[in-house]
């Protein structure tokens, strides 16, 4: 990819029109500090949305640098993660190996999609207390949204070239159902009345975002050449961008 490809024209213009991105990275889980070798980035968009997988063994680093880290600190972005932050150090730490010295320091304004649970947990329990005990992902997603992600391809080679469909698949899902955790958590904020409490919360995040989260209701494009995903989201289908050479 380079900086005047059509894909990342399609991915700089996806990004522009998000309010909110689901954020997540693979690598092969070898060494201390692992090479990420690839990005995905769910964009929320309206009337469609797109997963866009950046393949970072074949992207030059230095072309997409400056984009990702506007992008981490574009205080109009909401960016969701899963305890992203820790992705964050090793994402800086493979462009900063390969010549993207300053790297990346920090994400913001940024929300752990485990602190949304904790909320969503902590305000329909009828008072009752519940355990604070780290859930999975996949746990999060079944109880919040009933969308169950296969965890087997966890720990694949995500260094191996072409990365499978199921790989595709399995990466695509994690960095979309942040954005439908998301909407499940907006609608409960509304339909139960606890508008001060988001605002107490998040307040750092709401006054570019709040007026944007009231009727976000998706009906996604279908992509013909991705129908497997279906499989995980048969209600709604996504626009899923491979950012690499050739897979």
């Amino acid at each position: 990819m380079t900086i005047g490809s059509a894909e990342y024209a399609l991915l700089r213009r996806s990004l522009r029109r998000s309010s909110a991105v689901g954020l997540d990275a693979e690598w092969k889980p070898s060494r201390p500090f692992p090479t990420v070798t690839l990005l995905q980035i769910a964009c929320r968009l309206r009337p469609d949305g797109a997963v866009f997988l950046v393949d970072l063994l074949s992207v030059p680093l230095s072309s997409v640098w400056e984009m990702l880290r506007d992008l981490f600190v574009a205080p109009d972005v909401l960016k969701l993660g899963f305890k992203f932050k820790q992705d964050l150090i090793y994402l800086s730490s493979t462009f900063k190996s390969q010549g993207c010295d300053e790297g990346f320091d920090k994400v913001e304004p940024y929300i752990d999609i485990t602190n949304i649970y904790h909320c969503m947990k902590s305000r329909h329990g009828g008072g009752k207390k519940f355990s604070k005990e780290n859930k999975s992902l996949a746990t999060i997603c079944k109880e919040v949204t009933g969308i169950v992600l296969s965890k087997e391809l966890q720990c694949s080679d995500w260094s191996f070239r072409p990365l499978t469909k199921e790989q595709l698949t399995y990466a695509s899902a994690d960095a979309y159902c942040l954005l439908e955790i998301l909407t499940v958590f907006q609608c409960k904020v509304f339909s139960k009345g606890l508008i001060c409490t988001i605002l107490y919360t998040f307040t750092c995040y709401i006054p570019t975002y709040y007026g944007q989260i009231v009727d976000w209701f998706f009906f996604f494009q279908h992509d013909h050449r991705m129908h497997f995903l279906n499989s995980y989201f048969p209600c709604k289908g996504w626009n899923i961008h491979q950012i690499c050479h050739n897979w």
